[in-house]
């Protein structure tokens, strides 16, 4: 019987070896599944298949006959078992509901969310030209917001909805008259949404107002008390001259008629003195008299609207928004004005590159600096790979080499448990082979879970609590696991990156070879022994024809922790100790510094005259920089 590639058959093991598992097929062919499309790795196969069981196969095709000319076919159970998993996966997504679901849509709007938070945030920054000022010795330009341009969009908007002035009341206050019984309520409504957004506070009810004076202090709280038991809405400020001013809005004029008559009566109430009944528990209180002197202003036939400049609101907003783009690069009229260093609202101060000081400073000399914008290209392009790594999760699951992803990841109880009995083992080897011997309990637990987990694993604690410690650790015992295995460590933060990999240097070998890849500008000095460009350097690679990577090494060389600013910080910061005990002669020892010279680029200091017993002791003084590997002793 001859089989075809793709078929799903059952077969039953007939033997295991390191290489693999054999099967008997029908008439004289039989089969092989390689250690491989078990899948394990070699010499494991009895660890997950036993002789005499039972399992379907999907045909791969024809492999080499046996060794008697009868054919033989390469099988594999993984391709069963990743099909199993996609239709669970498929039955799970279409099962999903309650708070797995909502995750699901939430994460959804989110990402939707922060497009629209990055379009609101490309919008252009309006600046003051007048105040720009740019000192081409240090290359800083220091510019003020233009803070009265919301203010001037409000004025348009207000002038073309209710074709009236604004009256001004205060610095930040004005008055405007018109006639609530003839304006829709969604009118006012939207008109209230927009002034928010242009930082303006706008009341969309009239109101009654009034004051009272002559008065003792000591009497203020309870005449305010007294009107709040009987308008709870009522708004009563005190002015510099000691008066009480109050306001009560209203929705038409027939409520305004019986708002002035009630405020009226509860005033002359409050000021003869008066007996209320509690209306919960019908106890009576007296109120004793109070002197004093009030004035209700006499209703027009226009209705007063007030409206408030929200000066805080926009100070704290604006401050926060442009905040966020530090470090930004920003342009005006397709000429770049520089990088955003400083917001000290409303000044900001950027920062300027030298080729183009001329071309910035005839923005400024000719007052054409009067706005400027960004285009978040990282930012976006963030965005859209999350979009894109959603949509590709829960719409193309079954193209993912784990495609269980489209289910734990909304519901971490879909993942494979971690078997206790191997997280105890794992403990256990941590502790025998420590990178780092001060790690807590808890610490070496997270661990030992995160490297048994087959599918994810979160550690999660606040500030402080030695995350950074642990990702060092974790990486340490999975390349002593699986050392031609490699891992990826990625973060939202490159001096994140950077600080792990500062915690995985080691004395003793450097079986743990960081490549560190990013922006050349992005790196920290933890980072920079392991940029991709300084390994190539040292390695002797040309890649000189590559834009990329020589813009990376330009900004890398440029950086303030890649430049040593004296031979004192060479000798206190930068001293790395390599080798100790050579045992060589003394003309292998020669061709060992010649060597090593070159490897280093000279940044070295040699002491060769310190004999010990087991033979040289050596010391190299060098920068991390152009030497990347971590290499303190040569036996």
């Amino acid at each position: 019987m001859e089989y075809n590639k793709g078929d799903n058959i059952k077969v039953q093991i007939s033997n295991i070896t390191d290489i693999g598992a054999f099967v008997k097929l029908e008439g004289r062919a039989s089969g092989m599944i390689h250690y491989s499309e078990v899948p394990c790795k070699f010499g494991q196969v009895s660890n997950y298949l036993a002789i005499g069981q039972e399992i379907e196969v999907v045909v791969l095709g024809p492999g080499k006959p046996d060794k008697y000319g009868n054919p033989r076919y390469n099988l594999s159970k993984k391709k069963i078992d990743e099909q199993a998993i996609r239709e669970q996966v498929a039955l799970d997504i279409d099962n999903l509901g309650g708070e797995e679901k909502s995750i699901r849509e939430i994460w959804k709007i989110f990402t939707q969310i922060n497009k629209c938070l990055l379009q609101y945030m490309k919008q252009p920054i309006l600046l003051d030209a007048n105040s720009a000022r740019l000192n081409q010795a240090d290359g800083k330009l220091v510019v003020k917001l233009n803070t009265e341009s919301k203010f001037e969009l409000f004025q348009k908007s207000f002038k073309q909805r209710f074709n009236t002035d604004l009256i001004p009341i205060g610095k930040d206050s004005w008055n405007f008259y018109a006639n609530i019984d003839t304006i829709p309520s969604s009118s006012l409504k939207a008109f209230e949404e927009e002034c928010e957004c242009l930082y303006m506070n706008f009341f969309p009810q009239p109101y009654v107002e009034g004051r009272i004076w002559n008065y003792k202090k000591e009497h203020r709280e309870n005449i305010e008390s007294q009107l709040e038991d009987c308008f709870p809405n009522i708004v009563v400020v005190s002015n510099k001259k000691g008066e009480l001013s109050f306001r009560q809005a209203y929705s038409s004029h027939s409520q305004a008629r019986d708002f002035f008559i009630a405020l009226r009566d509860i005033l002359t109430e409050i000021k003869e003195g008066c007996t209320v009944e509690d209306e919960e528990t019908g106890e009576e209180k007296e109120y004793e008299p109070i002197a004093f002197d009030f004035e209700i202003f006499p209703l027009e036939e226009q209705d007063k609207f007030l409206i408030e400049r929200n000066v805080f609101g926009q100070q704290e907003h604006e401050a926060v928004v442009i905040g966020t783009l530090r470090g930004e690069t920003f342009s005006c009229d397709s000429i770049e004005v520089g990088k955003l260093k400083n917001v000290n609202y409303p000044s900001l101060t950027f920062i300027i590159d030298k080729d183009n000081i001329t071309a910035v400073d005839k923005l400024v000399s000719d007052k054409k600096l009067s706005k400027v914008s960004t285009d978040l290209t990282g930012d976006s392009e963030k965005v859209n790979r999350l979009q894109e790594s959603f949509d590709f999760i829960t719409e193309n699951f079954e193209q993912l080499r784990n495609p269980m992803l489209a289910s734990y990841l909304f519901d971490a109880s879909k993942a494979t448990p971690t078997d206790d009995k191997k997280v105890k083992s794992r403990i256990e080897q941590i502790k025998a082979n420590q990178l780092n011997k001060h790690l807590n309990e808890w610490q070496i637990e997270s661990i030992a879970k995160a490297v048994e987990a087959k599918d994810l694993a979160v550690i999660q604690g606040p500030p402080g609590t030695g995350k950074s410690t642990a990702i060092a650790e974790l990486i340490w015992q999975l390349a002593l696991t699986n050392p031609k295995d490699r891992t990826l460590l990625t973060s939202e933060a490159n001096l994140a990156v950077d600080n792990a990999l500062d915690r995985l240097k080691f004395a003793d070998h450097n079986l743990v070879k960081p490549i560190r890849i990013g922006a050349g500008d992005k790196f920290s000095s933890e980072g920079l022994p392991y940029a991709i460009t300084e390994m190539m350097k040292w390695a002797g690679i040309d890649f000189s024809k590559n834009y990329i990577l020589v813009e990376d090494n330009r900004a890398i060389e440029e950086s303030d922790e890649y430049n040593l600013k004296s031979a004192s910080q060479l000798f206190c910061k930068k001293r790395a100790y390599f080798g100790r005990h050579l045992n060589c002669r003394f003309q292998d020892f020669t061709l060992f510094f010649s060597s090593m010279h070159k490897i280093v680029r000279g940044n070295v200091l040699l002491f060769a005259n310190l004999r010990g017993k087991k033979g040289y002791f050596i010391l190299f003084l060098t920068s991390r920089h152009t030497f990347p590997f971590h290499v303190y002793r040569f036996n």
